[in-house]
């Protein structure tokens, strides 16, 4: 349906800027006074292009609270290695609640988590945990093959 609308809207512009041949012109220019269509079609898009740039921001907005989630549910649970199996998680979880109950990945193995990540460099072990990682990412951009490595074996 919106391709029509787009197809309409072109050929709606087309006509209004050629005109018409061999027809009186009038006092306005065409291109002035679009014809109610284009109007109509201009409208719509606008509005389209208003819910959707709402939408994305609900939807970031939506992110982050999870992501601080994810971290609060992690503090001071142990270890870096334990916070960071905490983080996720909680992330899973929530994402899980928000998705309705419809998860359909695989739990996730404590003791395998654990043992991966213990055997990373202290600094990987931070960053495995989701808000070190997110208000540390030039820092945790170093790691990042050791953690995918690491999460890549569980």
């Amino acid at each position: 349906m919106k391709t029509t609308r787009w197809i309409a809207l072109v050929i709606a512009l087309g006509l209004a800027a050629c005109g018409s041949e061999g027809t009186e012109e009038s006092e306005t220019p065409a291109a002035e006074t679009p014809p109610a269509e284009a109007q109509e079609a201009t409208e719509e898009i606008e509005e389209a292009v208003e819910e959707a740039a709402e939408e994305a921001e609900e939807t970031a907005e939506e992110a982050e609270e999870t992501a601080e989630e994810a971290t609060e549910a992690a503090e001071g649970e142990g270890t870096p290695c334990e916070q960071a199996f905490a983080s996720v998680q909680a992330l899973r979880q929530q994402l899980e609640e928000r998705m309705g109950g419809e998860n359909q990945a695989e739990p996730l193995d404590r003791d395998a988590y654990l043992e991966r990540c213990n055997e990373l460099p202290e600094g990987a072990q931070r960053c495995m945990i989701l808000g070190y990682a997110a208000e540390h990412g030039e820092e945790c951009a170093q790691y990042q093959e050791q953690i995918q490595g690491a999460n890549a074996q569980q």
